[in-house]
């Protein structure tokens, strides 16, 4: 692992976006897998990206807000909810970037679209978050999920975590949140999409629940949880436009 491969901000210059929105509470839950489980679920042209000598998988459950689709407004009835994602690290011909594996949220309309535009696995379910005790240290927060299309319906996934103090980031958070692209697959074709966003304010946090099905129906169960981080405040997240890899 090079440190320069993860660096603090995005290098990317990003004109006019394919997509802007804002994360907002988000909890992010890591453990380790194999290296050949992962690579078993990626396609042609990605590897699994490694630190300390494991592949990373990570279930990330916030709520969005205000999800913009240029040149079209945000509407916030229909642009904030709440998402549930499960994602790894890869490698491939741009380098270091996430891949995700499921990206479960609450409106019916972004699944077909986001699969056929961008080729990222969106899928519907009920969600809700529930909050308890005031922003900042000490606040506890819960993510429910029940996916209800496609398969495996009714797979669920809860998630309680009580926020800690700031973080000071180290390695490991760099290799896994310090992310500025994303690999997709658009009609069997690996494709690229540079991301910028806010650099992360990570807490410290722990879990007070965890029951989760929804790694496990991407292939990726979930294992011993070695890292729990949280981010209050919102973070706006850009993606340009992804663009084929060359042959």
């Amino acid at each position: 692992m090079a440190e320069h491969d993860y660096p603090d901000g995005s290098p990317h210059v990003i004109g006019r976006a394919a997509a802007t929105q804002v994360w907002r509470d988000v909890t992010m839950l890591h453990w380790r897998i194999e290296p050949a489980r992962l690579q078993a679920l990626l396609p042609d042209g990605l590897e699994p990206d490694l630190f300390d000598g494991s592949a990373w998988a990570s279930l990330v459950p916030f709520e969005m807000v205000d999800l913009t689709l240029p040149p079209l407004p945000a509407i916030p009835r229909l642009t904030t909810f709440p998402e549930t994602n499960v994602r790894t690290y890869v490698r491939g011909g741009r380098g270091p970037a996430v891949w995700f594996h499921s990206l479960d949220v609450t409106r019916a309309w972004m699944p077909p679209a986001a699969r056929t535009l961008f080729g990222v696995p969106y899928t519907w379910s009920r969600m809700r978050i529930l909050r308890r005790g005031p922003a900042g240290e000490g606040q506890e927060l819960r993510y429910w999920c029940r996916r209800r299309w496609p398969q495996p319906v009714g797979a669920t996934s809860l998630v309680g975590v009580r926020v800690g103090p700031p973080a000071a980031p180290d390695d490991l958070d760099r290799f896994l949140v310090n992310r500025w692209a994303a690999y997709s697959v658009v009609r069997g074709v690996l494709h690229h999409a540079p991301v910028v966003h806010d650099p992360w304010p990570l807490h410290e946090a722990s879990t007070t629940v965890v029951h989760d099905e929804l790694g496990a129906a991407a292939g990726l169960p979930l294992g011993d949880v070695e890292r729990v981080r949280f981010a209050p405040s919102a973070t706006a997240v850009v993606f340009d436009w992804a663009r084929p890899l060359p042959d």
